[in-house]
């Protein structure tokens, strides 16, 4: 039984895609759907754009990152589990 899909997706990459699966003599629905299978079968995804984060997460990776080179809102390192954990419960 087949089943709909609605993916939301930038214009151009549609029509490049669209383009480059028409040019191979396939429609796009073969690609998206061996993409799925292929995701399903070894469980993994490769990306091959580097990843870029939202505002939110460049943001707090900004701040995080200030801290580290101000020392602030450190704690670390551990010598052992126990003490890692100690400091996580507290």
């Amino acid at each position: 039984m087949n089943t709909m899909i609605t993916v939301r997706t930038d214009s151009k990459l549609k029509r490049d895609a669209q383009s480059l699966a028409s040019n191979l003599g396939i429609p796009i629905s073969t690609v998206i759907n061996n993409s799925l299978r292929e995701f399903v079968l070894n469980r993994k995804i490769t990306f091959t754009e580097p990843f870029v984060p939202n505002i939110y997460t460049q943001e707090r990776l900004s701040k995080k990152i200030k801290d580290i080179r101000q020392g602030k809102n450190l704690v670390g390192p551990f010598s052992n589990t126990k003490d890692l954990m100690n400091s996580l419960n507290s």
